[in-house]
């Protein structure tokens, strides 16, 4: 039997599994102007660690996608624990299920190297207004 790489981090349930890790994440968002208005994807949510972040440091609304159905369900439990409202959505990025420029920021983490349109799909859901945080892995 094949697994994959999304396979065994969900197996693990592997967090912040992306270059400079969760402490990046954190670096990277504390000096945006994010707040209870804020609409935010985070795509290819994993266990939903960065949504979790997102919904309890900023108070805002966090839309949670993957892919993956056990990373849906670490994100899910996650979400209950914390007593965050859930907004996971089991979704491939290439056929989001939100209508066009809804978000006013998204957060694609590693994602990018597992789909070649992940760019032009995001960039279809976010308002003109809006913008996204990538954090790019490369795969040979």
């Amino acid at each position: 039997m094949n697994h994959s790489y999304q396979d065994a981090l969900a197996f693990l349930g592997i967090e912040g599994a992306h270059p400079g890790g969760f402490e990046l994440t954190k670096q990277l968002l504390k000096n945006e102007k994010i707040d209870q208005s804020t609409k935010i994807l985070d795509a290819g949510c994993g266990t939903g660690q960065t949504s979790q972040f997102l919904a309890q440091h900023f108070l805002c609304q966090v839309f949670a996608l993957d892919n993956h159905p056990e990373m849906v369900k670490h994100a899910n439990q996650r979400f209950q624990q914390a007593n965050i409202p859930s907004n996971v959505y089991m979704n491939s990025i290439e056929d989001l299920p939100f209508t066009n420029n809804y978000f006013d920021f998204i957060m694609a983490e590693s994602t990018t190297a597992f789909t070649s349109t992940i760019i032009q799909m995001l960039g279809k859901a976010l308002q003109e207004e809006g913008y996204q945080v990538l954090l790019i892995i490369g795969l040979s």
